[in-house]
């Protein structure tokens, strides 16, 4: 999981959310309202409701197309459970929270690594108690 979650305002124009994201080297932002989770944006987001519809960017608002409600995950909730939530949700990212705070955002990509590391441990064990 990643610790460091890029929010922004609803308000925020799409030009500046685009920029935050390039900036920081990542593919969405967790969006606030009242300095609250409320949404999310992707990079999807911004190539499918705005670059590939010509729509123009200097004119929109992150509330224009963020995707809302934001469903958080609760910090406890083991890599299996939140593996199947982000497949049956179609997520490509989860925000975590603890005590009803954002805590940090896990991506497909986490998951992937979390369970081949976990898988490739267990074998390990398995070809270690066959060994002896």
């Amino acid at each position: 999981m990643s610790q460091e979650v890029i929010t922004v305002d609803l308000k925020m124009s799409i030009k500046d959310a685009a920029e935050t994201m390039a900036k920081h080297n990542i593919g969405c932002l967790v969006v606030t309202k009242e300095k609250e989770p409320y949404g999310m944006i992707s990079e999807r987001d911004l190539l499918k409701k705005v670059i590939a519809v010509n729509k123009d960017y200097n004119s929109l608002k992150v509330e224009d197309i963020m995707h809302v409600p934001l469903t958080m995950a609760p910090q406890e909730l083991s890599i299996i459970k939140a593996s199947e939530l982000i497949h049956n949700k179609g997520f490509r990212r989860l925000p975590i929270s603890k005590d009803g705070k954002l805590v940090g955002i896990i991506t497909e990509t986490d998951i992937t690594r979390a369970l081949r590391m976990l898988l490739k441990d267990s074998l390990q064990k398995f070809i270690d108690d066959i060994s002896t």
